[in-house]
């Protein structure tokens, strides 16, 4: 049995930050920043992690790296594309693929947002899906859709557009 905790990132928005605890290892999932400035999310009684796993290079999703020693400067998993945006080393993960980290089976999807941007499911309980940002309709980006999870931390934070995205283009 998996326990999720919200760090930061629900109700209005703020910088994302989920805890994963598996029993096996504890994972963080984003470690975000702002969107105002000075919005930090408080991992000073988080303790030690066993990795991070970004969903996207975005300030909100990734900014507040400086923030890892807080938590033992855990290793960072993100793909190869959204390690370039950090600026940091880590290990890659797939865009459309299976990884494992600290003994969690990892599946990944290109969640059609960003750059190297993809969800993920960690296979823990009866599947854990956390999409970060994620765009279905996007010209640009693709997406992949993701496997059932019967938790899922999904990213609404920018509201319910009725119109399609040509209409928002237009």
């Amino acid at each position: 049995m998996a326990k999720l905790t919200a760090i930061s990132g629900v109700g209005a928005k703020g910088p994302a930050c989920f805890l994963v605890e598996t029993g096996r290892a504890r994972l963080m999932l984003d470690l975000g920043y702002g969107p105002a400035p000075d919005q930090w999310p408080d991992v000073s009684k988080v303790g030690r992690v066993d990795a991070l796993l970004f969903s996207h290079g975005h300030r909100d999703h990734a900014g507040a790296l400086k923030l890892a020693q807080q938590i033992g400067n855990p290793p960072l998993h993100a793909t190869r594309s959204v390690l370039a945006r950090l600026g940091r080393e880590g290990t890659a993960l797939p865009l459309n693929g299976t990884a494992e980290v600290c003994g969690v089976t990892v599946r990944t999807g290109r969640n059609g947002h960003a750059p190297g941007g993809v969800w993920l499911h960690l296979d823990v309980g009866d599947g854990l899906l956390y999409t970060g940002d994620y765009g279905v309709e996007s010209p640009i980006y693709a997406y992949d859709a993701p496997p059932p999870a019967a938790t899922l931390v999904l990213d609404g934070s920018y509201g319910d557009y009725s119109g399609s995205m040509a209409d928002c283009l237009g």
